[in-house]
């Protein structure tokens, strides 16, 4: 009486991880150096654009006039409150960002722990701080154009104050919106990269189910 045994061999454990198992982290990663850049960028050229435009705020600057008519009174009121909305927004997405940082540790969305999700999330907050600091400015330059525009009249259609849609006063509006739609894409590649990548990320790095014990198989000759 012999006795023969077979066993299974387990086919999983000297695998290497296929190469799509890093791919998600290095999503992540490009994601936080892109958006990192969009920040800076946006934070240089606004402090630059709005530093030479500073003698337009202090009222020295010469502008073409307009007539001060009803129209362009509402004109200018729907620009401000476009601008205010924008601001209003930006405070509200902010909130939220910090809620899901400052949120219970099991429910957190952001983990400042995790260095691509920091550099998303402080990108995000310094692009909401660039657009609140030109709609800062243009809430200045149209104050200057109310301050320093109105002249003396016999006639009051000859009312005239400094034309609003000067593009040094017009551009501050044009830069608060492009940098608060850059804010707004950031918040969404990061709050996106935080949940389905990085679920992906660690789906793909969680360990192999353990193969099965080897089966041994019995048999006489």
């Amino acid at each position: 009486m012999s006795t023969a045994t077979l066993t299974q061999a387990s086919g999983g454990s000297d695998e290497k991880p296929h190469w799509n198992q890093n791919l998600p982290s290095v999503i992540r990663g490009c994601c936080a150096f892109v958006c990192l850049l969009a920040a800076i960028f946006a934070a240089v050229i606004v402090y630059t654009k709005v530093s030479a435009n500073a003698e337009l705020l202090s009222g020295n600057a010469v502008i073409d006039s307009v007539h001060y008519t009803d129209a362009v009174k509402a004109a200018i009121t729907q620009k401000l409150e476009g601008a205010k909305g924008l601001f209003q927004a930006s405070l509200v997405v902010l909130g939220i960002l910090w809620g899901l940082v400052i949120a219970k540790k099991d429910d957190r969305a952001l983990r400042i722990t995790d260095r691509p999700e920091m550099i998303m999330f402080l990108s995000a907050n310094v692009l909401f701080l660039v657009s609140g600091y030109c709609y800062s400015a243009y809430t200045d330059a149209m104050a200057t154009v109310h301050a320093a525009g109105p002249v003396e009249y016999e006639d009051p259609k000859d009312l005239t104050i400094m034309d609003f849609r000067d593009s040094r006063i017009d551009n501050l509006y044009v830069w608060q919106r492009g940098v608060w739609v850059a804010a707004m894409i950031v918040t969404a590649i990061a709050l996106f990269c935080s949940h389905v990548v990085k679920e992906h990320s660690e789906k793909a790095k969680s360990p192999c189910e353990p193969s099965p014990s080897p089966v041994p198989l019995s048999g006489s000759v």
